[in-house]
C-alpha cells in the first residue's frame, strides 16, 4: 500500500539531499539533488521503490536505510535491507532508473516511523583488476598438492589435463579457447558434412575437476616460477603460478612472408577458420547466381583454390569435390558449370608423407574428378581477387584456402627468448631450432627447469617429430603418466631416468580423405587405397572422437548428409 509519511507522501516524493545514513564499508551515499522516488508499495514480504535517477557509476549492490524517530525527541538509525539484484546501467543520458526490492523484514516496524530514506552503493574490490599476484607460497600452504599448469586445449593438452590424477595435484589450463577441435575433420565441417559442435569437446567436460581460465599466456617468469595472463574477455591480466608447467600452444599457420595471404587468404586451423569458409563459399555462389554477374566475374567467383599439397589441403580438395557434385551442382546448376577446384603444391608430389604409390593414386583420382594439380610450383603474390605464381602465372579466384605450413606461436618466441636469456640458454636452445622448442627425452624443456613441452610447438632433440595430432596426443599420455608417478611417490621424481621410460613415439600410420568414397591408408604394415580404405577412414575417425557424444554426433552427421545431404544456409 501507498506509504502515508513524510518520505513518499505523493508518487513524485524526492528523497531529502541532507538525509544521514552510514553507507557501509567503502561504500557512498547516493542520495544527491534530484534523486527521487517516483513510486513505493510495500508488501507482506517485500518492499518495492522505483527509483530515479541514481547516481551510481556502474552497477553494484544497494542497500537501503531510514532515520526513524523512536519517541518524542529521540532518532536512531536503521539498515532495512540490502538489494539482492543490480541496477542497470546508465542510459545513453546518463540517468538510472530501477525498481528496487527489498526483503520487508524490519520495514513494517520502523517504515511508519521514517524520518528521510537513503539508499547506498556497496562498492567492493574488483579482484580480476587489481589482485595480487598468485604466489606459488600461498597455494602450496592452502592445497599442499603441486600445482600443474598447462598452456592450450589442443590435441597434447588435453590428453594430459584428462588424464592427469586430480587426487595427487592441482590442475590448471589456461587457454584463449575453452574447448578441444578434432582438427582432422576441419575440411569436413567447412563444407557441412559434419556440423561444427560435433567434434569440439569442452576442457571443463573432459576433466571437471581442473582449473580453467580463458586467456592468452603473455610471459613467463623462470625464476619466479609464474606466467602472465591476458583475460581474453577483457583487459583483464593477472600473474598464475605452477610448480611444473607444459607448454602446449601448438602453432599458426605459416606464409612464409608472402606478400598478401594474411589479409586475403583463409586458414584451417580453428573451428573459426571453418565457419569462415564455409560462409564465403555460399558467399561465392550466390553473388555468381545474380542475373547482372558477368560470365567473367562468375567464373571467378566459382573458382577454388588450394595452396599446400599435405593431407589438410588433399582433404579440404577433396570434401569441397564432394560438396560440388552432390549439392551445388542441384541447387547452382548454371554457376556449377563454370566452378573449378585448383591446388598448387611447391613440392614435386601430392602428400610428401605418404608412400609413393598412394601419391600417384592421388594424382590419378583428382585428374578424374577434374581437379587442377599444379605441383613445383610456388604462390607470389596474392590480392583479393587473384593469385600469382612464381612463373607469373595469374589466377583469379573466389576463395583461396592457404593450407601451407605452420610456424611458431609468439609465445614460443617469446619463452625462447627467455631461455636464451639465462646462463648456457643459447647452447640448451639454439637458433638452429626454427622456432621449435628443443626437448630432452622426458619432454623437458632444456634450459628451463620445471617447464615441459608437448605438440607442434617442440620437438626432441636428435629427433624430427612430425607435427601431428598423433605425436601431440602420445606426448600428453607420456606425460601425464610420468606427473601421476611423482606425484604418488615424491621421492622418485629425482631418479626418473632410472624408473621411467624415455618418450618414444609409435607410428600408427597416416589415413587422407580424397573423394568420392576413396581414401588412403599409409599403414606402417600396409598402403592401402579405395572405397574399402574409405570404410576404414570413416570409422577411425568416429572411433578415435574423445567423448562418446562426439562419437554419436559424428556417426549421425555422416549418416544425415548421406540422407539429405549438405546444408546450404547461408547465415
Amino acid at each position: 500500500q501507498p506509504f502515508q509519511n513524510e518520505v513518499c507522501r505523493t508518487n513524485e516524493a524526492r528523497l531529502p539531499s541532507s538525509s544521514s545514513f552510514i553507507a557501509p564499508s567503502g561504500g557512498r551515499n547516493l542520495c544527491k539533488a534530484g534523486m527521487y522516488i517516483s513510486g513505493a508499495s510495500l508488501s507482506a514480504s517485500n518492499l518495492s521503490l522505483a527509483v530515479n535517477d541514481l547516481n551510481t557509476s556502474d552497477s553494484c549492490p544497494l542497500t537501503i536505510g531510514v532515520v526513524s524517530s523512536a519517541g518524542p525527541s529521540r532518532q536512531k538509525k536503521v539498515l532495512l535491507s540490502r538489494y539482492s539484484g543490480f541496477v542497470p546501467k546508465p542510459d545513453r543520458f546518463g540517468y538510472q532508473s530501477a525498481v528496487l526490492r527489498f526483503e520487508a523484514q524490519k520495514v513494517a516496524r520502523h517504515l511508519p516511523n521514517a524520518i528521510s530514506m537513503t539508499i547506498s552503493e556497496e562498492r567492493k574490490t574488483d579482484v580480476a583488476t587489481v589482485a595480487p599476484p598468485i604466489i606459488k607460497e600461498e597455494i602450496s600452504k592452502k592445497t599442499r598438492k603441486p600445482r600443474i599448469v598447462i598452456l592450450g586445449t589442443g590435441w597434447a593438452a588435453h590428453a594430459l589435463a584428462k588424464n592427469l590424477d586430480h587426487r595427487y595435484q592441482d590442475i590448471v589450463v589456461v587457454s584463449p579457447r575453452n574447448y578441444f577441435v578434432f582438427t582432422p575433420m576441419l575440411p569436413a565441417t567447412s563444407v557441412g558434412t559434419v556440423d561444427f559442435r560435433s567434434i569440439i569437446e569442452p576442457i571443463k567436460t573432459a576433466k571437471p575437476e581442473i582449473e580453467y581460465y580463458e586467456a592468452t599466456c603473455e610471459d613467463v617468469d623462470l625464476q619466479r616460477k609464474v606466467i602472465t595472463c591476458q583475460g581474453k574477455l577483457g583487459a583483464d591480466k593477472f600473474e598464475v603460478a605452477y610448480d611444473k608447467l607444459v607448454v602446449a600452444v601448438g602453432s599458426r599457420p605459416s606464409t612464409f612472408g608472402t606478400k598478401g595471404v594474411e589479409e586475403h587468404c583463409f586458414f584451417l586451423k580453428q573451428i573459426a577458420d571453418a565457419r569462415k569458409i564455409r560462409k564465403t563459399i555460399m558467399d561465392c555462389f550466390e553473388r555468381a547466381n545474380y542475373p547482372s554477374t558477368s560470365e567473367q566475374e562468375r567464373k571467378r567467383l566459382a573458382t577454388i583454390v588450394i595452396v599446400g599439397g599435405g593431407p589438410t589441403g588433399v582433404e579440404f580438395a577433396a570434401e569441397m569435390f564432394d560438396f560440388l557434385e552432390n549439392d551445388l551442382k542441384r541447387h547452382f546448376s548454371r554457376v556449377a558449370q563454370d566452378a573449378q577446384i585448383m591446388l598448387f603444391q611447391s613440392g614435386d608430389v601430392l602428400l610428401p608423407t605418404f608412400d609413393e604409390t598412394l601419391q600417384q593414386f592421388a594424382m590419378r583420382n583428382f585428374g578424374k574428378q577434374g581437379i587442377k594439380v599444379r605441383t613445383g610450383c610456388r604462390v607470389q603474390e596474392v590480392s583479393a581477387t587473384s593469385i600469382t605464381l612464381s612463373d607469373g602465372t595469374v589466377v583469379p579466384y573466389g576463395l583461396c584456402v592457404w593450407a601451407a605450413g605452420v610456424g611458431p606461436v609468439t609465445f614460443t618466441s617469446k619463452l625462447l627468448e627467455r631461455i636464451r636469456q639465462q646462463p648456457e640458454g643459447a647452447e640448451a636452445q639454439p637458433e638452429v631450432a626454427k622456432g621449435r622448442l628443443i626437448l630432452d627425452p622426458f619432454l623437458r624443456i632444456k634450459g628451463a627447469e620445471d617447464v615441459y613441452a608437448m605438440g607442434d610447438c617442440a620437438d626432441i632433440e636428435g629427433f624430427n617429430l612430425p607435427q601431428t595430432a598423433q605425436v601431440a596426443a602420445q606426448q600428453g599420455e607420456f606425460l601425464a603418466a610420468f606427473f601421476n608417478k611423482t606425484a604418488r611417490q615424491p621421492e622418485m621424481a629425482k631418479m626418473q631416468q632410472a624408473w621411467h621410460k624415455e618418450f618414444q613415439f609409435l607410428n600408427l600410420g597416416m589415413l587422407a580423405y580424397i573423394g568420392q568414397n576413396k581414401a588412403l591408408a599409409n599403414l606402417p604394415f600396409a598402403k592401402l587405397a579405395g572405397w574399402q580404405t574409405w570404410l576404414l577412414w570413416r570409422s577411425v575417425y568416429v572411433t578415435k572422437q574423445v567423448s562418446l557424444r562426439c562419437r554419436v554426433l559424428v556417426l549421425f552427421d555422416f549418416m544425415k548428409t548421406l540422407v539429405f545431404g549438405r546444408d546450404i544456409s547461408r547465415f
